[in-house]
């Protein structure tokens, strides 16, 4: 699996590139939120913003499956089943199987890696030696 089109991954502007307010730095970070990049009958492709869990983790952090369903971006009662997962610190693309049949089949793509994982990082600087 391959993303090749720019236009399904939006940037969203780094805390670094703009200004925050007063209210903004009192509140904290800001959550940038999930995207639903494919939907059809068997799957979901999410893009997973930077400080969201993929599945149920230690602490108090946003889990995606919360978040997308609290958001209105998928119904309550809707399956939510994680094929792979991504740290709560990466932003990144993840597939979301809609029922155990696509699950089952999805995580076996994974397991034998006929699914294809392309990993891009953006760096600012130099690494201190």
């Amino acid at each position: 699996m391959r993303q090749t089109d720019d236009s399904l991954a939006p940037m969203r502007p780094a805390a670094a590139e703009r200004n925050a307010t007063a209210d903004e730095k009192r509140a904290g970070p800001r959550l940038n939120l999930p995207a639903i990049i494919h939907a059809d009958e068997e799957i979901l492709v999410v893009d997973k913003p930077a400080g969201v869990l993929s599945v149920h983790g230690r602490g108090k952090h946003p889990i995606l499956s919360e978040v997308m369903k609290s958001l209105g971006l998928v119904p309550e009662t809707e399956p939510f089943r994680i094929v792979h997962r991504i740290d709560r610190d990466v932003s990144g693309i993840l597939v979301v199987a809609k029922h155990d049949r696509a699950h089952i089949g999805l995580s076996a793509q994974f397991t034998v890696h006929s699914v294809e994982r392309v990993y891009e990082a953006i760096v600012w600087g130099l690494p201190k030696a």
